[in-house]
């Protein structure tokens, strides 16, 4: 008996301990850190560390954010900083806005006391919205001339390239007459651009100083500009020079205004004066090159030579000329202080900004013909022409810096 009770005791004490282990290791197994969710812990504090401390112009943003800019109310059209990047707004106010005051452009200036030397029928036109402008009519509509205004513009706008007053090729209704009677009439309508000096009565020098103001890259980007672009008849009768007020100082613009040259076709050498086509139709791959070293100067006994010729009387202006592949060229050398180097002056400069080098090597053919609002399928022989000089006087200007 006392043997058998000592191997019951002995069972009910294993027993016992069997449970007792059982509860502890059931307990450690509910207790026990999971190692994955651990490590998912640990990435993820490390990342949130890694956030914190990487530098914010890295950190991607999950979705992208468009900012917009601020539109500018109409006081501010009139600085020219603003042509490039509000092109769109003030364009759509000069489209839009009707004409509630109109006066000849002759009669504004010589109540100013001012030269007007211009042709065609320019008025000052005051806009319901405040704005004032000048209009300009033309007759055809025709966008290899009329239309090259806006075009110009928009050049200069689209490139970030000197200075041209926004432009809007529409029809302005208005008393043009002073009868009592309106008119609707096509034109150009630009942004009026108010200017303390008339340029026309400088001299040379006094206007070479002038224009200096406007700083180095303002002034060889306007010399760009016209060379590039082709604004050929270049002077103080076919600029202004901008005297904007910005806070205590005044800021200068030179300004490109009557920019239709741009409508001509070219021919030039680097430095030089361009010869202009005046007259004929040549074909578009002449089987010679573009005679430069055979102009002749354009006297009585030459203009009457060629009217046989070509059944065109050549213009008046002083030029040299050039008979080629069936048309006129005319390289004009007169200028409002007579010497060439005037002309020249204003078409070369002598430093080409590196934003400029950058917009031009960016200038594409297709960029062109949507600013001429065509596609090269739909532009004509005489715009094609124009878009090609202006890409081969950019590589010219390239080449020389």
């Amino acid at each position: 008996m006392k043997y058998k009770y000592k191997k019951k005791q002995n069972f009910k004490i294993w027993l016992i301990i069997a449970v007792l282990t059982l509860l502890l290791t059931s307990i450690k197994i509910i207790n026990k850190p999971n190692n994955t969710v651990k490590q998912q812990t640990k990435s993820i504090n490390k990342q949130k560390t890694v956030a914190l401390n990487k530098p914010e112009h890295t950190i991607k943003p999950q979705n992208k954010v468009t900012i917009q800019q601020k539109d500018i109310s109409v006081a501010q059209f009139y600085d020219p900083l603003n042509w490039s990047t509000h092109s769109t707004q003030i364009k759509e106010a000069l489209k839009t806005s009707e004409a509630i005051e109109i006066k000849s452009m002759r009669e504004a200036l010589k109540s100013d006391n001012r030269n007007a030397d211009f042709s065609g029928a320019v008025y000052k036109v005051k806009l319901s919205n405040g704005l004032e402008a000048v209009f300009k009519t033309t007759d055809s509509g025709n966008m290899a001339k009329d239309r090259m205004e806006e075009a110009a513009y928009d050049l200069s706008a689209a490139t970030g390239i000197a200075f041209v007053p926004p432009t809007v090729h529409r029809e302005l209704t208005a008393d043009f007459n002073k009868t009592g009677h309106t008119q609707t009439k096509t034109g150009f309508l630009s942004l009026f651009v108010e200017t303390q000096t008339d340029l026309i009565s400088l001299s040379k020098t006094r206007f070479d100083e002038l224009l200096e103001r406007s700083g180095k890259e303002r002034v060889a980007n306007f010399k760009i500009f016209n060379f590039v672009f082709g604004n050929w008849d270049v002077g103080p009768h076919n600029m202004l020079i901008s005297e904007y007020k910005r806070g205590n100082n005044i800021d200068y613009f030179p300004i490109s205004i009557d920019n239709e040259g741009i409508a001509n076709i070219q021919k030039v050498r680097y430095g030089a004066i361009p010869f202009v086509k005046f007259f004929g139709t040549n074909s578009s791959n002449p089987k010679t090159e573009f005679p430069f070293d055979e102009a002749k100067l354009s006297d009585t006994a030459a203009k009457q030579e060629v009217s046989k010729e070509l059944n065109f009387y050549p213009p008046g202006r002083t030029h040299n000329y050039i008979v080629w592949s069936g048309c006129y060229w005319a390289q004009f050398f007169d200028s409002y202080w007579d010497s060439p180097s005037d002309i020249t002056d204003l078409l070369y400069a002598d430093y080409l900004p590196p934003k400029t080098k950058i917009a031009l090597k960016n200038l594409s053919k297709e960029q062109l013909f949507k600013i001429f609002d065509k596609t090269e399928q739909t532009a004509s022989e005489h715009l094609k022409e124009i878009v090609i000089g202006i890409l081969e006087r950019r590589d010219m200007l390239l080449a020389k810096f």
